[in-house]
């Protein structure tokens, strides 16, 4: 690719045999939707080519409205192998990929994850999860739940596993999301949180294995530490020089608790079939309204308002909030997960694992690329 090609010439070539396919992946910059994007490249085996944009908010706006030609540049400049695919999650990138696409005579195929944020018709496949609510479409995929991989170096971990080794008690993992459209953390929520682990770990005598993620609130790691800290084992990821033990966390544990707002920690605790117990965060104003739009008492009207939103949503006027609550219900319905509510079961309960067979995934994806040019 040469940088001093305008935007105009800018066709992208394939140059690798076929079945050795690249993929670019435009990253959000948010970390479980960045992970979600090498996992289905990992699952597929394809060759992953993370670009990360930086898009700003202007920048998106401006290429809604006018086009992203300009935007083409950040890319031309950087002279990256030639795609086959590329795969976005999210609306941040999609009207860049939409025009790298049109611009290559549709050779290069577009993988959308999540909510595209853009119509339907820009991209040739769309990978979605239920608490997106997105409109059954011969363009669209649901899977139960988000894609999960572990990522493990085990010989980063020797710490921890002597570290865990050393305890002999049963142990229990709890992961902590953060606040979003969705949920929040409360100072009132979190005091009762840690009182409520406190006396569960001492019902089932076990040990604690806690982790946060890059979305908890500072005040909220604070308070949990100070508390349990002690007592527990407890990682915080903003230690960049001690190495995550994230998945040996679940792994070594019997039982795994997780914060209702994170719907990638709960696809990752129900991989293993392991009990999965969601911490109900409290919810922000927003999803108590998605929660009352939920509730439509005549039927005929429901039809029609459906029928309406698939329209709008798949011509890309519209993109329908998030509802996590409806992927809780399902999930506590097929009893993968039960809530959590600091008492030991009344009978002993297992959770089903998440035994979600992706080949059928993998064998689309694989049959949609190799046609070169869309039928559409």
């Amino acid at each position: 690719m040469e940088s001093n090609k305008t935007t105009q010439s800018y066709v992208l070539k394939k140059t690798q045999e076929q079945n050795n396919y690249k993929a670019w992946l435009l990253l959000e910059g948010r970390a479980g939707d960045d992970k979600q994007l090498r996992d289905i490249v990992d699952l597929l085996k394809w060759q992953a080519i993370p670009i990360k944009l930086n898009t700003s908010i202007f920048e998106i706006v401006i290429q809604r409205f006018f086009g992203s030609r300009l935007f083409l540049k950040k890319i031309i400049k950087r002279q990256l192998p030639n795609p086959d695919a590329i795969f976005i999650i999210g609306g941040r990138n999609a009207t860049v990929a939409h025009a790298i696409k049109k611009n290559s005579g549709n050779k290069i195929k577009l993988y959308a994850m999540g909510r595209p944020f853009a119509p339907f018709a820009w991209f040739d496949l769309i990978i979605t999860t239920p608490q997106y609510c997105l409109p059954k479409s011969p363009k669209t995929i649901e899977l139960p739940l988000p894609i999960s991989i572990p990522d493990v170096d085990s010989n980063k971990l020797e710490k921890w596993e002597r570290l865990i080794d050393k305890v002999n008690k049963p142990k229990i993992c709890v992961l902590l999301g953060g606040n979003n459209s969705n949920y929040y953390f409360s100072s009132t929520f979190t005091a009762n949180l840690c009182k409520s682990l406190t006396s569960y770990a001492k019902q089932k005598n076990a040990i604690l294995l806690i982790t946060n993620s890059p979305r908890t609130p500072q005040q909220v790691t604070n308070k949990l530490k100070e508390e349990l800290g002690q007592s527990h084992i407890f990682y915080d990821i903003n230690h960049k020089n001690i190495s995550n033990p994230y998945w040996m966390f679940i792994k070594v544990s019997q039982e795994v608790l997780v914060t209702s707002d994170s719907v990638s920690m709960i696809s990752d605790a129900c991989r293993n079939g392991k009990l999965v117990r969601i911490i109900a965060l409290p919810n922000t104003i927003w999803d108590k309204l998605i929660q009352k739009l939920q509730m439509i008492n005549s039927a005929k009207s429901k039809k029609m308002l459906k029928s309406c939103l698939s329209y709008l949503i798949t011509k890309g006027i519209w993109t329908p909030p998030r509802n996590i609550k409806s992927l809780h219900n399902r999930l506590v319905e097929e009893k993968k997960v039960v809530w959590f509510d600091d008492k030991l079961p009344e009978n002993s309960i297992k959770s089903v694992g998440n035994t979600y067979n992706y080949n059928n995934l993998i064998n689309i994806l694989n049959r949609n690329i190799k046609n070169k040019i869309n039928d559409y």
